[in-house]
């Protein structure tokens, strides 16, 4: 398989078409690459990509290179993938201890495509090991080695990206360790995404999810990996920071809309969470 990726070399394709914006595909490829990379100049900041959501798949086929996801650091070594959404608390990059990164990688984007994501995301984290004779990779190195004249039309780079998607799933998330919600924990994330600038808490994700606070609390850190009062924080402070990459309104309309009253709060919440208050932040990206 490796010969096929070496006989075609290093680059990357995105399959286009004038008309896809006329077609509601939800899931769409729109890149693939292989590269070999020796330079300290390769880094990717996932929140400096523009505001254009999208999903990255990247394995590592020899090398190493080097994730920073939110808070966690993570070496990726022969066989490790990572998968990211963009704008998100991330970067990649060519690390000091590594002599070569070869990877191979595929991007999507669609709105279906990014709920997909952020399910796989939450339930195994950022960085996964796959091995090399694994469906998903043989998949990726043929469409890759096949390149973007084969793709004919958006129906196909769709079809593909599903294919993508289910294989990283069968892959990754065999039956037996899946996790089966509760069917009150959709209810509650609608609830907070719907009311998000709206003065909420615990208490009203528990009323909503017909519990006790601490049954609820209990059952819902068990199902989301973190307390409701965190995940609350966690969705306003990733909505803000999509406010702020995309619209230009104050500061103060944007901590309304993320349901803080007292915009010094937000700013203080927004500080320990980014590491930069929202002016800066703002201002950072701007220059």
């Amino acid at each position: 398989m490796l010969n096929k990726l070496k006989n075609r070399g290093y680059g990357a394709f995105a399959p286009l078409f004038p008309s896809v914006r006329m077609i509601p595909l939800h899931v769409m490829l729109s890149g693939c690459g292989y590269s070999l990379e020796k330079s300290s100049s390769y880094f990717w900041d996932g929140q400096k990509r523009g505001k254009n959501e999208f999903c990255i798949f990247q394995y590592t086929i020899s090398g190493c290179g080097a994730l920073r996801w939110e808070d966690k650091n993570f070496d990726l070594s022969e066989e490790k993938a990572f998968i990211v959404h963009v704008p998100h608390n991330h970067i990649y990059y060519f690390p000091e201890k590594s002599n070569k990164w070869e990877f191979i990688y595929f991007s999507l984007v669609g709105r279906e495509a990014l709920n997909l994501w952020l399910q796989i995301e939450k339930l195994c984290g950022p960085v996964i090991r796959i091995n090399y004779d694994a469906k998903i990779i043989k998949r990726l190195i043929e469409i890759y080695s096949a390149g973007n004249e084969n793709i004919k039309s958006p129906y196909e780079a769709s079809l593909i990206a599903y294919e993508l998607i289910m294989l990283l799933c069968q892959e990754i998330l065999p039956r037996s360790h899946v996790i089966m919600e509760p069917d009150f924990i959709s209810k509650v994330i609608n609830f907070c995404v719907d009311n998000i600038a709206q003065d909420i808490g615990v208490d009203d994700m528990a009323n909503v999810a017909g519990l006790s606070r601490y049954h609820f609390s209990r059952v819902f850190k068990k199902s989301q990996g973190m307390s409701p009062a965190v995940f609350l924080t966690n969705l306003r402070m990733k909505y803000a920071l999509r406010l702020i990459q995309t619209e230009r309104i104050s500061i103060k309309e944007i901590a309304m809309m993320c349901g803080y009253s007292d915009t010094s709060y937000f700013c203080k919440v927004f500080r320990k969470f980014f590491n930069l208050s929202p002016e800066k932040f703002r201002n950072f990206r701007e220059q």
